[in-house]
Parts: C-alpha cells; sequence; structure tokens
C-alpha cells in the first residue's frame, strides 16, 4: 500500500490549465479537457489504487509557504466541506443538492493539495516511462508533464494566460481553440525533456497557486461556455475546473504507467463530490449514484431515476470524455 506524500512533497506543486475564447464579443471558455483529443481506452487494463491514508502537514506547510499569511484561510466553515468525501462522516445517500460549492478558500487547499500529489507521481516515473501513451490520444506522459509547466505559467500571471489564449487561438486554425492552446504550451518547450518539465514544476505550482488565488475580480466575472457543458465565469475555471484538470492528469499517468495512484475521502472525495453536483446540475434529471473505491460514495437527485453502479474513478474518466458514456453518462462536465 502506498503511503501518503512525506512532508515537504507540497513545496512543489503543480498545474494548470486555461482557455477563453473570443466569441460574439465574450470571452468563451471551450472544454477545459482535451475532449477531441480523447479516446476510449478501454482496453487499457492497467487498474488505478487507492490508498486511504494522508499526512496533512505538508498541505498546511504549503498554504504557509505559497499563500500570502496575511489571507486567513482558516477562519471559514466553508474548509469543512472537504470532508464530504469522507464514507465514516456522511451519511449513506447524499443529496446532492445539499453538497456545497467549492469556495475561494477551499479552492486553494484543493489545489495545493491536488498540485503536491501529482509532482510527488511523475517524480517516481523513469525515463522508460515518459514516453508512453495515455488516454489523450495525442499525448504521452512527457506531453502531459510539459502541459503542466507551460499551462501552470498561464495560471501564475494573468497577462501571460491571456497571451497564451491569443496565441493558442492563431494556432487553432478552425479547431477547438483549446488544441491551439495545447499546441502552444508544447511548441514553447518543445525542446524540454520530461526530467526539466517534473525539475520546473515546484516553481510553476507555487506561482500558480498564488496567481489563481489572485486572478483580479472583474476578470473572474467573463463569461466562458463549452460545447454540451454551458456557460461559466473564469472564476470558476480558476477555483474548481484547473484542479479538476490536473486531477484527471494524475489519473491518465497512473493508468498509462501502471503507477499507484493514492486517493484519499477528503481531498480526491470532495473533488468527486463536487463533480457529482456539478454533472447533476447539467442533466436536470432524477438518479441514483453509487460509486465505489475510497473516493467515492452514494448520490441521489429526486426519486425513481436511473441507477448508477461503478467505480468512482471510472465515472469522472466517463464523464470526461475518455470514455464513452450513454445515457446521463453521456452528460460531461468540464475538465
Amino acid at each position: 500500500m502506498s503511503e501518503a506524500p512525506p512532508a515537504g512533497a507540497a513545496d512543489d506543486l503543480t498545474r494548470g490549465w486555461p482557455l477563453p475564447v473570443k466569441q460574439g464579443g465574450h470571452f468563451a471558455r471551450n472544454r477545459v479537457a482535451k475532449t477531441r483529443e480523447i479516446r476510449n481506452c478501454g482496453e487499457n487494463d492497467r487498474r488505478v489504487h487507492s490508498a486511504p491514508t494522508r499526512n496533512p502537514q505538508w498541505e498546511e506547510t504549503a498554504m504557509a509557504k505559497y499563500v500570502n499569511p496575511q489571507e486567513d484561510l482558516t477562519a471559514t466553515g466553508s474548509m469543512t466541506a472537504v470532508s464530504i468525501g469522507a464514507t465514516s462522516t456522511r451519511p449513506t445517500t447524499i443529496d446532492v443538492n445539499t453538497i456545497p460549492a467549492i469556495s475561494r478558500d477551499e479552492s486553494t487547499q484543493l489545489a495545493i493539495t491536488e498540485y503536491a500529489s501529482f509532482t510527488d507521481l511523475v517524480r517516481q516515473l523513469g525515463s522508460d516511462d515518459f514516453g508512453k501513451p495515455t488516454d489523450c490520444t495525442e499525448w504521452d506522459v512527457r506531453t502531459i508533464i510539459v502541459h503542466q509547466v507551460g499551462a501552470g505559467e498561464g495560471h501564475a500571471r494573468w497577462p501571460e494566460f491571456f497571451r497564451q489564449v491569443i496565441m493558442g487561438m492563431r494556432l487553432a486554425k478552425g479547431r477547438d481553440p483549446v488544441d491551439g492552446l495545447n499546441d502552444f504550451h508544447l511548441r514553447e518547450r518543445a525542446d524540454w525533456t520530461a526530467e526539466r518539465a517534473i525539475a520546473e514544476l515546484p516553481d510553476v505550482q507555487a506561482r500558480a497557486v498564488r496567481g489563481r488565488r489572485r486572478f483580479p475580480a472583474p476578470l473572474r466575472l467573463i463569461p466562458g461556455s463549452s460545447p454540451g457543458v454551458g456557460r461559466f465565469s473564469l472564476g470558476f475555471l480558476f477555483d474548481v475546473v484547473l484542479t479538476r484538470d490536473t486531477w484527471m492528469h494524475r489519473v491518465d499517468i497512473s493508468r498509462a504507467t501502471g503507477r499507484e495512484m493514492i486517493l484519499t475521502s477528503d481531498h480526491d472525495g470532495r473533488i468527486i463530490a463536487d463533480v457529482v453536483s456539478d454533472w447533476a446540475r447539467h442533466h436536470g434529471r432524477p438518479f441514483q449514484l453509487n460509486l465505489s473505491g475510497s473516493a467515492g460514495g452514494s448520490y441521489r437527485q429526486g426519486s425513481e431515476g436511473q441507477e448508477i453502479s461503478m467505480d468512482a474513478v471510472e465515472f469522472c474518466r466517463t464523464i470526461s470524455g475518455r470514455e464513452k458514456g450513454t445515457g446521463l453518462l453521456a452528460q460531461r462536465v468540464a475538465w
């Protein structure tokens, strides 16, 4: 069984992902997951494992190091919402309408933990892992890691974020603008090795945590949209979706390399609960959802709806487009 990341692991963080696109006079945001690049990978029989352990000390260290000490992140009751994924304290079945939205403060905590988990995973990889294909058809493991660095640079400074968006639009040439943005991240770092990208992650992630939290209020209000997902703001993108994206890429790399993915009820369970709430809000239909695994749980909306039982990680992979979904599982959310 894998142990939780050791003390100091969160002193290096990961992540990033932007993407509003100018359409009809507004910045529109297209899918925060590379939906068009994603293929069905049911033939991949590598299992994503879980471990119920966690070391909160390194998260607290990161909070102190990467967030302005004068910002009070512990006084809000919203922090307790992190425990929504804990099967030992929650009711047997959760009404999705009672799941609280992720607050600014909680989003910072989740980002720090996820960045640290991603970096801890990729540091375990060997040179023979970096060329392995992933669920993102055009990307191997090295590409995902380099992408995380490029995207994180945009999340660290909002002028860089919009520069990347504009350059990505130019590269898209009729494709999904997100494809152009991803291309830009990789073209700027075409000669980077995976080792170099991993070495850069701690600094980039630390700055991304601070940049995401300080993203200007007026810019947070810019509306975005994504096909099949609907409208949301850049504030939602920076607070919620960017962390989801890093989490999903951690899944991608774990599956591609056969490495164990550490899942906890309070961190991963909270992310998944929020995804379930988002998914339910989009389709608006009654259901009973039973997700297995240490980050899973049982959720419902209304009564006498479709009953779905599956692994929690596979549920997320399906509604991200990495597996083909039918019925309610055809509804996607922003990743």
